[in-house]
């Protein structure tokens, strides 16, 4: 099959059909034709979700972990008095892989060595495995 270059010639340099029947569309309402059909829905909301930053879970070395356990026991010993200590912990997002670092600060309530969490008497409960840094303040 052979392509003649100058076949389209005529429409491509021609001048521009204007109808003689109906009024000339302005490009907002040309444009609006098009706005019901929305092919890609939800599309939007996808890609913010993609380009959402998470990090990973932090590793904590044994002298990072010995810390906590530390931290840990002071408020145990203290919780008559219901200490006010600041813990920043690991979260995992609920969405997608990884996370975020969140920090909580308060008086604590309970340490549920059962359900392994320490429990602020505002109600926030953070698992003791999700601690990341402890301190008493």
């Amino acid at each position: 099959m052979r392509h003649d270059a100058h076949a389209y010639d005529e429409l491509m340099h021609g001048p521009r059909h204007v109808s003689k029947d109906r009024p000339h569309m302005s490009n907002y309402d040309r444009a609006a034709q098009f706005a019901p059909f929305a092919a890609l829905t939800g599309f939007d909301g996808e890609i913010e979700e993609t380009a959402r930053l998470t990090s990973g879970r932090p590793l904590l070395d044994e002298d990072e972990k010995h810390l906590i356990d530390v931290c840990l026991r002071n408020i145990k010993a203290n919780i008559a008095s219901s200490p006010k200590a600041r813990i920043d912990y690991f979260a995992a997002d609920k969405l997608k892989e990884g996370g975020a670092i969140f920090s909580h600060r308060g008086n604590i309530a309970v340490i549920d060595e059962y359900a392994r969490a320490v429990i602020f008497d505002d109600g926030t409960s953070i698992k003791i495995d999700d601690i990341i840094e402890a301190e008493l303040v």
